[in-house]
């Protein structure tokens, strides 16, 4: 499975890579005041589902586009049922 966000880059200096994974890791255990943190707000929708956030087991990362404060950063996730 291979997901995309747009993934908002913290006032410091944190890479993209660094975002997405904290992202994740967020996702991951369904803190979503993180999740809305380390996301861009066009990207998510109003409310968010914490039953729609379980199985994400593993992630890795692939491409990376970054524009400005901005970067899309492609993910391959694997778990354990469909993330929707």
């Amino acid at each position: 499975m291979v997901s995309m966000f747009v993934l908002a880059s913290c006032q410091t200096l944190a890479s993209p890579e660094n975002v997405s994974e904290k992202f994740w890791r967020a996702v991951q255990h369904q803190k979503i005041e993180d999740i809305k943190k380390y996301s861009h707000k066009s990207s998510l929708p109003d409310t968010i589902n914490p039953q729609s956030l379980k199985g994400v087991d593993n992630f890795s990362f692939g491409q990376i586009l970054i524009d400005g404060d901005n970067a899309e950063v492609k993910t391959n996730l694997a778990g354990s049922r469909e993330v929707t």
